[in-house]
């Protein structure tokens, strides 16, 4: 069994991503939500391409959001995202 003590040096401990410098990191992050990235992408096409009412009604900062949530990430980093397309089709 784990002490308190032990327990609480392993949790502060600094992980080996802690060490990588942010442009690195943030390369890895994308690499690793590139799916999220893609699925989001394509359901904000598919939103641009339909015909329902409610979806025409929908202005294009609405679509993003909606698009950005359904793939759980953040609006801001949605938009980032979309300026650069092409890395993810």
């Amino acid at each position: 069994m784990i002490t308190f003590k032990q327990h609480l040096e392993e949790t502060t401990a600094m992980r080996l991503v802690d060490l990588l410098p942010k442009k690195v990191k943030h390369a890895l992050y994308r690499l690793l939500h590139k799916d999220k990235y893609k699925s989001a992408l394509n359901m904000y096409h598919e939103l641009m391409k339909s015909k329902d009412p409610h979806h025409v009604k929908m202005s294009k900062d609405q679509k993003i959001k909606v698009a950005a949530d359904w793939a759980k990430l953040d609006t801001k980093e949605f938009r980032k995202v979309m300026d650069r397309i092409t890395r993810y089709k």
